[in-house]
């Protein structure tokens, strides 16, 4: 199992991007959160098997709807864990 930490940069606030990050994350069974930062990016940490995290950030980065336009995903961490920190996938304030 593992944690990863990614910032997604482009047209992600506002446009309802960490709604769509959680509902991928929840539907793939991964946990973690997407919180906004002050500097106009998304921070999104996910929790789960190695594979679904990678599939997240594709899915994710490769998403043009309603808005959102995501730039660049950049992948800040992979940690291996023992276990989960968070119990489901959900935006963070």
């Amino acid at each position: 199992m593992f944690r990863a930490c990614f910032i997604a940069s482009g047209r992600v606030q506002g446009v309802g991007f960490r709604d769509f990050v959680c509902r991928i994350g929840q539907s793939i069974g991964l946990s973690g959160y997407a919180k906004n930062l002050a500097d106009g990016t998304v921070e999104i940490v996910a929790e789960g098997e190695a594979a679904k995290i990678d599939e997240l950030a594709r899915r994710v980065s490769v998403r043009m709807l309603n808005g959102i336009h995501v730039e660049k995903m950049e992948e800040k961490e992979k940690i291996e864990i023992s276990k989960r920190a968070h119990a489901s996938f959900g935006v963070k304030y």
